[in-house]
C-alpha cells in the first residue's frame, strides 16, 4: 500500500479510474433525460467533472504531455464550491460537510494555505462518510444514484480518488520538512 501512495503515476491513473466509475450513475441518469434534469444533474456533481479534469491534465502532466496544472487546481476548487452550493440548496448536510472538509483540504494542498484539515482528518471524515452512506443506506446520500449499483459506483470511486491526495499531501509535506 506503502509503494502505491509513493506512486503519483498509478494513483493518479487510480484516481481518473475513479471519477470515470463514479460518473457512470451521472451519464446514466442523464440519458434520455430533458436540458433541465441534466443541469440539475451536473449543478450537483460538477466537482466530479472538476476532478475528472484534473486527473486528465495530471496524468497528461505525469506522462510528459501538455497541461496546466495550476489551472486545474482552481478548476476543481470552484467545481467544489459549487457543488456546496448546489447541496446547500438541496437540504443535503452531510454532503455540504463532507465536501467543505474536502475543499479545505484541496486548499491546504494546491495553495499552501494552513487549514487544519490534514490527511488524517481528511482519511478519516471520508471513511466516516463512506461507512455512514453503508449504513444508511439511503441512495440520496449520493444525489441520483437510483440503485445499489450507482451506490457502490460513488463509493468505489471515492476509494479510489483517496490514494492520490493523501500521496500528494504526502509528498508535499516531504518537500516542505526538506526546504525544497
Amino acid at each position: 500500500m506503502k509503494e502505491l501512495l509513493k506512486s503519483p503515476k498509478k494513483t493518479a491513473i487510480l484516481g481518473l479510474i475513479g471519477t470515470i466509475i463514479m460518473l457512470i450513475p451521472v451519464f446514466k441518469f442523464i440519458l434520455g433525460e430533458d436540458f433541465f434534469e441534466f443541469g440539475i444533474v451536473t449543478i450537483y456533481h460538477t466537482y466530479f467533472w472538476g476532478l475528472l479534469i484534473y486527473f486528465i491534465i495530471v496524468v497528461f502532466r505525469l506522462f510528459k504531455l501538455k497541461g496546466n496544472i495550476r489551472v486545474t487546481n482552481f478548476i476543481l476548487i470552484i467545481t467544489l464550491g459549487v457543488s456546496i452550493i448546489a447541496n446547500i440548496l438541496g437540504n443535503s448536510l452531510i454532503n455540504v460537510i463532507v465536501l467543505a472538509i474536502l475543499e479545505l483540504y484541496l486548499i491546504n494542498i494546491f495553495l499552501g494555505k494552513n487549514t487544519f484539515i490534514n490527511n488524517k482528518i481528511a482519511c478519516v471524515v471520508f471513511i466516516i462518510y463512506i461507512f455512514y452512506s453503508i449504513i444508511v443506506l439511503d441512495f440520496k446520500t449520493y444525489f441520483f444514484a437510483e440503485n445499489i449499483f450507482d451506490f457502490v459506483t460513488q463509493i468505489v470511486g471515492y476509494l479510489f480518488i483517496i490514494p492520490y491526495f493523501y500521496g500528494y499531501y504526502e509528498l508535499l509535506k516531504e518537500e516542505k520538512e526538506n526546504g525544497k
